[in-house]
């Protein structure tokens, strides 16, 4: 079992009831925590910024409640860097609000909605989430800084970090970790994830079993 879907199973210490991906791609994990824990299809979100890949989701797993828009810390638009669909599965996933800086993967330009994760939580009558798996190739401060004072309201996150920029201006694996804990999470477990990156597991301190 891959590293991510561990940490979002058997390590986490309580029972979820709702989750969250931000950054699917496929929407295989959805699928993976959902039918470990589970999990009421209702009460499981994905968020997925690059059109196509979340129409291939929409079709793929349709009981699950799937969104196109790129979580960030504005509302409103942004350009995209969309990794063609004909190149390899793997370069697909590379696709990313920021530049790539770190491999040579031709792109296209495209213009996605943006929406915060607190006010997209407003938006579907929800406080918070159990619990949230985030891989946004490099955005991921801004993804965080987009949750507000609704963070607290997060049992646990499973977050993909990058120990070097891999992408422009972007916030690595140290910033991110300091950035939890001074919102109160701990740093519950971290592996290595390819060459430059950490899954990083973090759990509120204020969750209970």
């Amino acid at each position: 079992m891959r590293n991510e879907i561990n940490q979002l199973t058997t390590e986490i210490p309580f029972t979820p009831i709702t989750f969250m991906e931000i950054g699917s791609r496929d929407g295989h994990d959805t699928k993976a925590v959902a039918d470990y824990w589970n999990l009421a299809p209702d009460n499981c979100y994905i968020i997925e910024a690059y059109p196509a890949l979340c129409d291939r989701i929409k079709k793929k797993y349709p009981e699950f409640n799937t969104f196109g828009f790129a979580a960030s810390d504005q509302i409103g638009t942004v350009e995209f860097n969309a990794v063609p669909l004909t190149d390899h599965e793997h370069n697909i996933g590379i696709s990313s609000i920021l530049e790539c800086t770190a491999y040579d993967v031709p792109s296209d330009k495209i213009t996605v909605p943006t929406n915060t994760i607190s006010n997209f939580l407003g938006e579907i009558g929800l406080l918070g989430v159990d619990l949230i798996k985030i891989d946004v190739e490099g955005f991921t401060q801004e993804v965080l800084d987009g949750f507000g004072d609704k963070l607290q309201n997060i049992k646990a996150l499973q977050i993909e970090t990058e120990k070097t920029q891999s992408w422009e201006n972007q916030k690595v694996h140290d910033e991110i970790v300091q950035f939890m804990e001074s919102k109160g999470f701990t740093l519950l477990s971290k592996y290595d994830a390819w060459t430059s990156q950490y899954d990083c597991l973090f759990i509120n301190n204020k969750a209970s079993n």
